[in-house]
């Protein structure tokens, strides 16, 4: 979990963060290594799995146990800031995907614009006679 320490302050990029397609291919990777590396690729992955769902986001898992916790304290919150509150963490966790996926396509195709690349003003085809 130090990278997302490094995202929150800045220190690492956004595109180190990748999805389904970067995964895919990473357990493919490790699954030519050897059954010993695609195992411990996968309980590694399970593992972030785990300890991702356990983060204070509203929709996911620990959101619950961070809401139970405020109410524990403050008492019982009125419905629309619950509502206010899921929604936020499910406009979070749309956001988070068209990044990841975004990123994810970017690997694989390299032609899709990237910021601070500079903006091509035409394609040209050169063709041979």
């Amino acid at each position: 979990m130090h990278w997302v320490e490094l995202l929150l302050v800045r220190r690492a990029s956004l595109r180190v963060v990748s999805g389904p397609l970067t995964v895919f291919s990473k357990a493919l990777h490790a699954a030519r290594r050897g059954r010993f590396e695609l195992g411990a690729y996968i309980a590694s992955l399970m593992l972030f799995l785990g300890l991702y769902n356990l983060l204070p986001i509203p929709i996911l898992p620990g959101g619950g146990a961070l809401m139970a916790a405020i109410e524990s304290v403050f008492g019982k919150i009125r419905l629309e800031w619950k509502e206010r509150f899921y929604q936020m963490g499910f406009v979070f966790l749309v956001l988070l995907a068209v990044m990841v996926i975004y990123n994810d396509l970017y690997r694989v195709l390299p032609s899709l614009p990237r910021k601070g690349d500079p903006t091509p003003i035409c394609f040209a085809v050169q063709y041979e006679s």
